[in-house]
């Protein structure tokens, strides 16, 4: 799964998997956030991302709504720079493998660059495109974390 961008800066509040946590339980809802005064360890945030990274959303954030909008499947090759942006920060192919909801063994392909795509674009036949030169072409167009 990817991170909306209207979710990013709080990614970089309570990390990525908390991140990831929340838009998964909370997709397509509006969420009110307690101050910190409000939480409780029965709190269903705590639930969801524990007591540290709820702490630290409520100090963030408390008292205010988020919006965790629906999550949209990302293009292909997209998925495959993101999953090789996880591998340079240090996740594992199991963790990106569950970020992604593939095995281990397709994101260890998407890292490693062992899978061809086909894009289509309008007006033109279909090509086949290595990942590289498609990320070489469209750098600007993926906004990664």
């Amino acid at each position: 799964m990817l991170i909306p961008s209207s979710l990013h800066e709080l990614s970089l509040v309570i990390g990525i998997e908390a991140t990831i946590a929340l838009i998964t339980e909370y997709t397509g809802m509006r969420k009110y956030i307690p101050t910190t005064a409000m939480l409780t360890p029965e709190h269903d945030l705590v639930k969801v991302i524990g007591w540290e990274s709820a702490y630290k959303l409520c100090e963030y954030c408390g008292g205010d709504r988020l919006d965790f909008p629906k999550t949209c499947e990302a293009p292909l090759p997209r998925k495959m720079a993101t999953a090789r942006k996880m591998r340079e920060r240090g996740f594992t192919n199991s963790e990106i493998a569950e970020a992604f909801n593939i095995s281990p063994r397709t994101a260890i392909n998407w890292c490693n660059d062992r899978y061809q795509f086909k894009p289509r674009e309008k007006g033109k036949d279909n090509f086949t495109l290595s990942l590289k030169e498609f990320i070489r072409q469209n750098t600007n167009q993926l906004s990664l974390f």
